[in-house]
């Protein structure tokens, strides 16, 4: 039977500020609990709480480790649990032990930390995305859901935040990233589509195909304020002269729709150096369009 008055006395010692106690504290738990005691998982885990940083993080990194086996639900919860607290070196103290007592790109628990990301507290939300990332590999699509949703948040600092977590949950150039990303660029709210511009230039290299050409598609949507935030945004993420982009644009520059042709023409400027001649030919037959509007872009 293993001794819970054991565990508590050798957990009281993780607390003490030379580290070979610690060590030696850790080595007796492990002798009087074992893996996957759930008395001892609650001793070590409540020092996640501690004041001292180097014994949050012993308790986390060294002592968590070695007493739970990775999926041990009692232990998952635990962190989870702090995941919640108030203080936020304690909640990175809790994703440092999740790290430890999950394996990476358990459904379960990135859909509990995904709850987070609907918290009041803005600090609460943060945390949550800073989570995402030592929950799954790269490339994780419920993890890129769930982060890609909040660049749709009102609050400018979680869209911050999730900028940072989808350039670390995915390899650049991702492609479902990228068009969970691009499909932002058509939200009402223009913070959001900016938001969504500076995301595709994290989580894609400059000139990547996949995210010029999702910023391209928006050339042609019916709402105004999209294709005028396509036009600035094709300037983040092409490399200017590229002939495959100016092939493109310049084909929609002779779209039936005026107003197609008028935000290609605007995007010539996005994607070509100054004095390039085949945007100056281009430019040129615009000159000569049916319509005033597109015209007098050049006038």
């Amino acid at each position: 039977e293993r001794d819970q008055y054991g565990v508590i006395v050798a957990a009281r010692r993780l607390e003490n500020d030379s580290l070979d106690i610690r060590k030696a504290a850790l080595y007796c738990l492990t002798l009087v609990a074992g893996r996957d005691d759930e008395h001892a998982v609650n001793e070590v885990t409540a020092r996640f709480l501690h004041a001292n940083a180097e014994v949050r993080y012993f308790a986390a990194a060294k002592a968590l480790k070695q007493l739970v086996e990775r999926g041990f639900k009692h232990g998952v919860a635990c962190c989870i649990k702090i995941l919640y607290h108030q203080n936020r070196e304690v909640r990175t103290t809790a994703i440092k032990g999740l790290s430890y007592a999950v394996e990476k790109g358990n459904e379960e628990t990135i859909l509990e930390v995904g709850k987070m990301l609907k918290q009041e507290d803005a600090s609460l939300r943060e945390s949550g995305l800073q989570a995402h990332c030592v929950l799954a590999e790269k490339g994780n699509h419920l993890v890129i859901d769930q982060e890609s949703a909040c660049l749709e948040h009102e609050d400018p600092d979680t869209r911050h935040a999730a900028i940072r977590a989808l350039a670390q949950s995915v390899e650049q150039g991702d492609e479902y990233a990228i068009e969970m990303a691009s499909s932002r660029l058509e939200h009402e709210d223009l913070e959001v589509r900016r938001s969504a511009v500076k995301a595709l230039t994290f989580i894609a290299a400059l000139g990547d195909e996949n995210a010029v050409d999702a910023v391209i598609l928006r050339l042609r949507h019916p709402a105004a304020e999209v294709r005028d935030s396509a036009v600035k945004g094709l300037a983040k993420v092409v490399i200017r002269g590229d002939d495959r982009t100016f092939a493109v644009v310049q084909g929609l520059s002779e779209h039936q729709r005026v107003e197609v042709r008028e935000a290609a023409t605007k995007a010539f400027g996005s994607i070509v150096e100054m004095g390039d001649e085949r945007a100056i030919l281009a430019a040129g037959a615009r000159l000569e369009d049916s319509e005033a509007v597109v015209r007098l872009f050049f006038a």
